[in-house]
């Protein structure tokens, strides 16, 4: 009854941590070869900051972003690490992305990156249709569902909106490409790679700093669509094209419609100006590093050699570039770690007090030993063999039903179509996979137990005096 108590605890621990442990490498997998690299380094702030911008749960005016400072000096530190692969800088920002001609909007991330460079160490992303744009080009990158959502093709025209307290701006630049992420994820759907001239132009992103007092480049002037707009007439239907627009003239307002694309993909600087103008400062670097490289320790060396500069910048791992969106699945798992947990403890708890029973009700046989000789080592150590050969024989036997059940878990083929049990679980498919960590963990649970199911009860039955002992009385 013991082993099968014990073997069945450790058999449930086993399966549940093969299947959170899956689970874990899967969405980690997602958000490194796609969304957060290896590592980030972003700016010290007070405010909670990931790669998808300041995460303060306040809806106020738009959040300036701070840069990275010094950027040059942290690009040449980062070319020097001899464990660093790839690494590529971005901007971050929210803004609300509609195609123009089908008249449908949604609320997306704007990633500002050098696409060729930052699709090196996102090795993840996968282009589907047309190609990335050069550095320089005004263009965007839209993923898969954000372009069916959009009906957008390469070489259709999107356009970016920002809200900036009682004004908007509009940027517009053609769609280069159409890419997808290898897990289909809420958070990677909204995002979309966009060239740096259009995103700085949106942001009015006017100046980047390599140092406290060095101007790097600064914006020209900026076009009309700058100008004060009524905020009610940002979300305008297809029939009240721009504020102002006379809404019973469908040509009238055709003809506002383009001149305003016009002015969009026209304003601020010019690709030559941004280009021979260069950038020294971004929002963020992201990188991957070379094949067994330990990220937690190199994040270490690399905040150790930022501090030891005075740098006011830090480096993270993969779950805190992603912010909320990696966070909270990794709370989820913990919920339900910790329910599982309860439910062994309570296992655990029936599985010990058996054990002591066991020890307990040979009072008498321990008496009659210690009567006849037997020294209280002796009887410790006899007992503690028995106890011990239970529960290993119990934690093999659990551990051997586990790595069964991942087989036949693996076989039923499990599927889900809920987003959220699709994020949760790193894929379409619940998948488990028995490490070695998780069968150190089951055993060294075995032998804390046996520990502690030998040593109470053992010290009481010794504490007796034999006579006592051989005659069953306490």
């Amino acid at each position: 009854m013991i082993v099968i108590f014990i073997a069945f605890s450790v058999s449930l621990l086993v399966l549940s941590n093969a299947v959170f442990d899956s689970t874990e490498r899967g969405v980690e997998k997602v958000f490194r070869s796609g969304f957060t690299g290896d590592f980030m380094i972003r700016p010290v702030s007070d405010r909670p900051c990931s790669l998808l911008g300041d995460e303060t749960p306040i809806v106020g005016e738009l959040t300036r972003m701070e840069s990275l400072v010094p950027f040059d000096g942290i690009s040449g530190l980062l070319r020097e690490r001899a464990e660093v692969e790839h690494f590529a800088p971005q901007f971050s920002g929210m803004a609300f992305a509609e195609n123009p001609a089908a008249g449908t909007r949604i609320p997306v991330v704007l990633f500002a990156v050098e696409a060729e460079r930052y699709l090196s160490v996102m090795d993840g992303i996968t282009l589907l249709s047309g190609g990335a744009f050069a550095d320089g080009e005004r263009a965007a990158l839209v993923n898969a569902q954000m372009a069916e959502t959009l009906a957008l093709a390469p070489g259709d025209t999107i356009q970016f909106v920002i809200a900036d307290g009682p004004t908007f701006r509009i940027r517009a630049a053609p769609v280069s490409g159409v890419f997808s992420y290898p897990m289909e994820n809420e958070t990677l759907t909204r995002i979309c790679l966009v060239d740096v001239e259009t995103f700085s132009s949106l942001m009015e992103l006017n100046a980047a700093v390599s140092s406290g007092a060095e101007e790097t480049y600064s914006g020209g002037e900026q076009g009309p669509a700058e100008e004060d707009f009524n905020l009610d007439d940002l979300f305008f239907e297809s029939s009240d094209i721009v504020a102002g627009a006379d809404s019973g003239s469908d040509a009238d307002a055709a003809d506002e419609l383009a001149a305003m694309i016009a002015l969009a993909q026209t304003a601020g600087r010019s690709t030559a100006e941004f280009s021979a103008a260069g950038i020294s400062s971004w929002h963020f670097l992201t990188g991957r590093l070379k094949e067994g490289v330990s990220d937690r320790s190199f994040i270490r060396r690399l905040n150790q050699s930022f501090a030891e500069r005075g740098w006011p910048v830090e480096a993270v791992n993969w779950r805190y570039a992603g912010g909320i969106s990696s966070l909270y699945l990794y709370w989820l798992r913990v919920i339900f770690n910790i329910g599982i947990l309860v439910v062994l403890g309570a296992g655990f708890i029936v599985v010990n007090n058996t054990l002591i029973i066991n020890v307990m009700s040979r009072t008498k046989e321990i008496g009659t030993m210690r009567a006849t000789g037997a020294s209280g080592n002796y009887v410790s150590v006899l007992f503690m063999t028995e106890t011990f050969l239970l529960t290993l024989t119990a934690g093999i036997a659990g551990a051997f039903l586990g790595w069964l059940g991942t087989l036949l878990l693996n076989a039923a083929d499990v599927s889900f179509s809920n987003q959220i049990l699709v994020q949760l679980f790193g894929g379409h498919t619940l998948e488990a996979f028995v490490s070695g960590k998780n069968l150190l963990q089951a055993f060294f649970l075995v032998v804390v137990l046996g520990v502690i199911a030998w040593i109470y009860p053992v010290r009481i039955a010794l504490s007796t005096s034999p006579t006592v002992a051989m005659q069953g009385e306490e």
